[in-house]
């Protein structure tokens, strides 16, 4: 499948595309599934993602981050102060080079994975694309995250550093509404409710239909929900079974 794109139409610059993804996306994706490229757009998220590491050490202060997840975890209920200070220690030696790496390292291949599960979902639902064509769509969609990323950013600075939580920095989801003794389990799933991941399904799904040319919308939105929903569900049941 091609996608139709006007004879002569001159090719768009990696600048238009990054815009057009956030105001005119059929017809950007469309350009993007004829010739596509990725370096720009996950070049920007790398970018920001790694601006926001940097601002979370400066302001936040890792050893704050890492004392805020152990109080959220079930593990560490029965360790004794001496233990947890310990391990407060220990995690934030190894806080900033992990969460530099994760998005360095992790950032592009959980791009690679999606662009490769949902080249194998799309083609279930009559869609034909290549890798370079699914990571393309992947990576410039996933320029959603980057408006997330500023906004954390954003409320980073207007927060005490005491309040902000890295995890969910935004209250854009329904888990931040869920109130307090609420079972973990149900906390992730109302999580995974968010605005910037349904804005983003939405536009996967607009970028692979209009990708390919002749794929529906209402197929590769099925195509694109059917593996976040198992994710949503795989994590759930993790927590659930973490406690």
């Amino acid at each position: 499948m091609t996608p139709q794109i006007e004879a002569g139409a001159r090719p768009k610059s990696a600048l238009e595309r990054v815009i057009g993804v956030f105001t005119r996306p059929k017809e950007t994706f469309a350009d993007i599934g004829a010739r596509p490229s990725w370096v720009v757009p996950l070049v920007i998220v790398l970018v920001v993602q790694l601006v926001f590491m940097v601002l979370v050490g400066q302001h936040i202060g890792w050893e704050k981050v890492v004392t805020q997840q152990m109080e959220k975890s079930s593990q560490t209920q029965n360790m004794s102060q001496e233990q947890k200070d310990q391990a407060i220690q220990m995690g934030t030696k190894f806080a900033a080079g992990m969460s530099y790496g994760g998005v360095l390292i992790g950032v592009p291949i959980v791009l690679a994975l999606m662009a490769g599960v949902l080249m194998l979902t799309m083609s279930m639902v009559g869609g034909k694309f290549n890798f370079k064509q699914s990571f393309a769509i992947v990576t410039h969609a996933s320029l959603i995250g980057v408006i997330a990323g500023i906004l954390g950013m954003i409320v980073m600075f207007l927060k005490a550093p005491e309040d902000f939580d890295i995890q969910n920095p935004l209250a854009f989801n329904l888990g931040a509404f869920m109130p307090d003794g609420t079972p973990k389990a149900l906390v992730s799933l109302a999580s995974s409710i968010d605005l910037f991941s349904l804005w983003t399904i939405w536009l996967l799904a607009v970028g692979y239909s209009a990708a390919s040319g002749k794929l529906k919308f209402s197929k590769a939105l099925i195509a694109v929900i059917l593996p976040w929903a198992v994710y949503v569900l795989c994590k759930t049941g993790w927590v659930a079974i973490r406690g």
